[in-house]
């Protein structure tokens, strides 16, 4: 990388956040504690309001305060705002959702206490899940700091994961490559493998989630692992979540380290987060592809002539969020009332060319008519095409008519 830049990374839940920075002169990125001179990356998805000085304060300073008072910090903060839910504190009333964006624009203050960094080129928020509505949710939130929804990528565990990994050296993931995340009594695992006779290799991550709530964890877990690994060939494993603190693992993580790398921490899907706006953000090559829960499982284009050349214009690309994702563009019609619109799935040369008339377009000279083209995404797997007639310019007036068209793989 050689311009400047300035990536931040933060993985949230009910329970706690982690925030990653990745700025120029950086190695790699590196995680944010709030205990001077700690490695406690763990920070309390918390917030309280003093009485005193009426600021407000997150983590184990809200916690700590609250304590004083015998108060409760306000707590669930993606939950609680994401039901709509408003609180009354000292007499005034709050949504819970400005709590959040509070919350979210303290976590980036810390990023740069400094002050010499500026506003993120990119910030990316690793979830458990991503909806419609928490994607809203965390674009009013970065607002709040001032960073535009543009500059804001949201993904689930899974891809930050899948981000991480790929980023570490080829040793690590020649072969398959087992996530484990441990939070309570729930286990997560996660295998990732490539398509190396794909261009660009096509990944794949396998989840599955394991109920963990034996008395003997050590051997519930080793069983699990030489299920999960049977007949696979494992370059590296990561264990993720709370639930692997202490030393329960014995067995387990014996059987784990035979033959393989293993690495423990808390901060994996921060980091995934930061290296994930690196790539998004053209900073680097990718040559993986890797279709998600939430991103688009189509290529839909149109073919246009640019200076008597013929050209495709992208309008939706495989991988792309499905939430995020929006293109619009306008195009001149030559002497047809038609448009083709090109379908690909990921790792197919084949297309499916669909025509769409535009029936009672008025009828004009070739090359006067000025068309605004716009393909909205509707889920992982469906694109709604709305086109309308913008005339052109003062030769040829708008006949004000628009056409919607749905399109889906």
């Amino acid at each position: 990388m050689t311009k400047r830049f300035y990536y931040v990374g933060v993985d949230l839940d009910d329970d706690n956040a982690v925030v990653t920075c990745y700025k120029s002169g950086m190695e790699e990125p590196e995680t944010l504690s709030l205990i001077e001179g700690s490695e406690v990356f763990l920070i309390p998805a918390l917030i309280y309001k003093t009485e005193e000085s009426g600021y407000w304060r997150i983590g184990e300073e809200a916690k700590r305060e609250a304590g004083r008072k015998g108060e409760q910090p306000v707590d669930r903060l993606l939950t609680r705002a994401l039901s709509g839910e408003a609180i009354e504190i000292e007499r005034k009333t709050y949504f819970v959702k400005d709590l959040l964006a509070g919350y979210f624009k303290t976590l980036l203050y810390f990023t740069d206490k400094s002050g010499t960094a500026g506003r993120p080129d990119k910030v990316v928020i690793s979830v458990e899940k991503v909806t419609k509505e928490l994607t809203e949710l965390f674009f009013a939130a970065a607002a709040e700091f001032g960073v535009g929804k543009e500059n804001v990528a949201i993904m689930n565990r899974k891809e930050s994961f899948y981000y991480y990994v790929l980023n570490q050296k080829d040793e690590l993931w020649l072969h398959d490559v087992f996530l484990f995340d441990l939070r309570k009594e729930t286990l997560n695992c996660c295998l990732l493998t490539r398509d190396i006779k794909t261009s660009p290799q096509v990944v794949t991550l396998d989840k599955a989630v394991c109920e963990f709530s034996g008395e003997n964890r050590d051997r519930d877990f080793l069983r699990i692992l030489q299920d999960c690994f049977k007949k696979r060939v494992i370059s590296s494993a990561f264990l993720a979540g709370e639930g692997f603190d202490g030393e329960w693992m014995q067995q387990s993580i014996a059987f784990l380290c035979k033959g393989r790398r293993v690495f423990i921490g808390k901060n994996l899907y921060s980091k995934g987060a930061c290296y994930a706006a690196a790539v998004l953000e053209g900073e680097k090559a990718w040559p993986f592809l890797y279709i998600g829960d939430n991103e688009m499982k189509m290529n839909l284009s149109i073919k246009i002539k640019d200076n008597r050349k013929s050209d495709f214009y992208p309008l939706v690309a495989a991988g792309e969020n499905c939430y995020e994702t929006m293109r619009e563009c306008e195009v001149i019609l030559g002497n047809t009332g038609e448009i083709d619109f090109w379908l690909q799935l990921p790792g197919r040369k084949d297309a499916k060319i669909e025509r769409l008339t535009l029936s009672d377009l008025p009828k004009r000279k070739e090359r006067t008519t000025r068309l605004r083209i716009t393909a909205k995404p509707l889920s992982d797997t469906k694109v709604q095409i709305h086109i309308a007639d913008m005339g052109f310019g003062e030769i040829v007036k708008s006949s004000g008519k628009s056409w919607d068209y749905t399109m889906s793989v």
